[in-house]
């Protein structure tokens, strides 16, 4: 999802991804509000048990959670790529993407150190 120009400074990069993964989770939470509300009109209206309203909000904020792990990995591999992150940040990096993919398959996250 990283997208990068030409020429540019790894600075510069970084924060051009930051700021279109930015802009698209906007996008996604503004269309999954949307989905929402259009499920608790079902719902008011009959159209919709509210069991099954619930099973399909669950899965909207599954989906989003899942897009907001993803963006957060992208940004993680785009700052790991650029040339001045010394290694111990990289390390650090590794450590708070391993504690999202636990956090995404419902383990709880551990803390490196404690």
């Amino acid at each position: 999802m990283g997208i990068t120009a030409c020429g540019d400074s790894d600075a510069e990069k970084v924060t051009k991804t930051l700021q279109e993964q930015g802009q698209q989770l906007q996008k996604q939470g503004q269309d999954a509000q949307k989905k929402a509300q259009e499920i608790a009109d079902k719902i008011k209206s009959g159209e919709l048990s509210a069991e099954e309203g619930q099973k399909q909000l669950q899965e909207i904020g599954a989906d989003i959670t899942k897009k907001a792990t993803d963006t957060a990995n992208d940004t993680i591999d785009a700052v790991k790529e650029s040339d001045n992150v010394p290694d111990e940040v990289k390390d650090q990096l590794d450590d708070a993407k391993k504690q999202l993919e636990d956090a995404q398959n419902g383990q709880v996250p551990t803390v490196p150190g404690q």
